[in-house]
């Protein structure tokens, strides 16, 4: 990888605190502007509970864009440190070595706060890459083989593309739950429009550190926020929008996270409430993890979306 270092100038961000340094490692083969530019914000080590899970996930993730039916797609991985890159997807991984963070004892979440910042910086760096369409993307989520062309044969039609519907996968599991509303539940949710024209010439709206809400930047706001409402407002007018009705993430989670999101709580519970959660998460897993649905993703089959299945080394 060749690297161009960049530096974030100050841009109206709070005294007393150093600028985010930042270093763009771009392939060595980069070709020319991609379709569609997946944009995958990865946890720091400090705030991973199993850094290896967390490299182990993101190779399966790239591994499995790597049997896109179209090849016109790149991968941008934002993160202190990248993860050993699978030799299918090489020459397609972009790297902002950027390390973030996150110094308010106070805060809470700090894995998302650090997320946020991450897709905020990132987007700093798109006139360099100059992708058609950006894809926001959780580091162990994945898309449907055939994302990338369904893009390309809306592009002439749509500014914004919602990824409505999809899987919940456990790790290990047999089975996938069927979801008709995923967007509301993981990061992997739309497809949108790259307009340069929504960001001021040399990332004026930008600041640094950012704000505490990096929301209130313009020119992340009209590219990251949710729900579609909030696009409708940007600096070329507003976007047209089309719903991708087939399946077309997979929100892969481990068991304790999906009881506890289905629980609608988490932290210490009672053993018997332990197990009621746990079953009543069981009961969502109703329909086969099937070869063909292994493929719909990029994944081999006979494994849990590119994973071992239990029981399985």
């Amino acid at each position: 990888m060749r690297a161009a270092a960049a530096a974030a100038e100050a841009g109206g961000g709070r005294p007393g605190r150093p600028m985010t340094q930042m270093t763009l490692h771009r392939p060595t083969a980069a070709g020319g502007p991609p379709l569609v530019l997946f944009v995958t914000p990865l946890v720091s080590r400090r705030y991973a509970s199993d850094w290896e899970a967390v490299c182990r996930r993101t190779a399966v993730t790239l591994r499995s864009l790597a049997n896109q039916t179209s090849g016109d797609w790149s991968v941008l991985l934002i993160g202190s440190e990248c993860p050993e890159v699978p030799q299918e997807a090489r020459g397609r991984v972009h790297f902002l070595e950027l390390d973030l963070t996150i110094d308010d004892p106070a805060r809470k979440g700090r894995r998302e706060v650090d997320k946020e910042r991450k897709l905020y910086w990132a987007l700093r760096h798109l006139p360099e890459i100059r992708p058609r369409f950006i894809l926001p993307m959780d580091y162990d989520d994945l898309v449907r083989a055939d994302l990338v062309r369904t893009v390309g044969d809306l592009s002439g039609t749509a500014d914004g593309i919602l990824l409505r519907s999809g899987y919940v996968y456990r790790d290990g599991e047999r089975h996938v739950q069927y979801s008709r509303r995923i967007h509301t539940r993981t990061g992997t949710n739309y497809c949108l429009r790259y307009r340069p024209e929504d960001f001021p010439a040399g990332g004026g709206d930008f600041c640094d550190p950012p704000p505490d809400d990096y929301r209130e930047c313009p020119a992340v706001s009209s590219h990251v926020k949710w729900p579609p409402g909030t696009f409708a407002a940007s600096a070329a007018g507003p976007r047209r929008w089309r719903v991708l009705r087939p399946p077309s993430v997979v929100w892969r989670r481990n068991a304790d996270s999906i009881s506890n999101a289905y629980a609608g709580r988490g932290g210490a519970a009672s053993p018997w409430a332990a197990r009621a959660r746990r079953a009543a998460a069981s009961a969502l897993f109703r329909r086969p993890l099937t070869d063909s649905l292994n493929a719909a993703f990029g994944c081999p089959a006979g494994t849990g979306f590119g994973l071992p299945l239990a029981g399985e080394a």
